[in-house]
């Protein structure tokens, strides 16, 4: 029996409580030996036999919930594995991802600082040509300030030169 110790029943197995499983086997009999059909044995000295009879029974009896509550220890342990290996296994998936989005963040990251900077030359180059657009403005106001003044001067001179031209006939 001790060979079979370690062996678990298929009720320990499905998930059922270790003493549920537990069933003396026909050759235990009764403390009184009635109704396996086997006797104890007979100690000498007078009645020793039925307290010895007690205590071996009861050793097997609690061999035997040892055997199934290692048993069922072993299974809890078991399945303890099997969840720690299933946590680990979605941990590594989990870092494998983090790493994955973090490269994205970083490639990204990095192409916004280019388009940044891009931007930020665009908008000195707009600068510049606004400023060179303003002095063109400016210097054609004056141009056309200066034609203005010219061809008024040019009238007058004109208009002078005619009245003298009348003022000779």
């Amino acid at each position: 029996m001790e060979t079979e110790m370690f062996s678990e029943p298929a009720s320990v197995l499905q998930g059922a409580s270790p003493l549920a499983a537990f069933t003396p086997p026909p050759d235990w009999g009764t403390p009184t030996g009635e109704g396996t059909g086997t006797r104890r044995p007979a100690a000498a000295g007078g009645g020793g036999g039925d307290v010895r009879w007690a205590i071996e029974a009861k050793q097997r009896e609690i061999s035997e919930l040892c055997r199934l509550e290692v048993a069922s220890l072993q299974r809890q342990l078991s399945e303890r594995d099997q969840a720690l290996a299933e946590a680990a296994s979605r941990d590594e998936a989990l870092r494998g991802d983090f790493k994955f989005n973090l490269k994205l963040l970083e490639e990204r990251d990095s192409e916004l600082a280019e388009y940044d900077a891009q931007v930020a030359d665009l908008r000195l180059e707009l600068h510049a040509r606004d400023c060179a657009l303003s002095e063109a403005k400016s210097s054609r106001a004056e141009l056309e300030d200066g034609r203005a003044r010219d061809r008024a001067a040019h009238e007058a001179k004109l208009a002078a030169v005619s009245r003298a031209c009348k003022d000779a006939r």
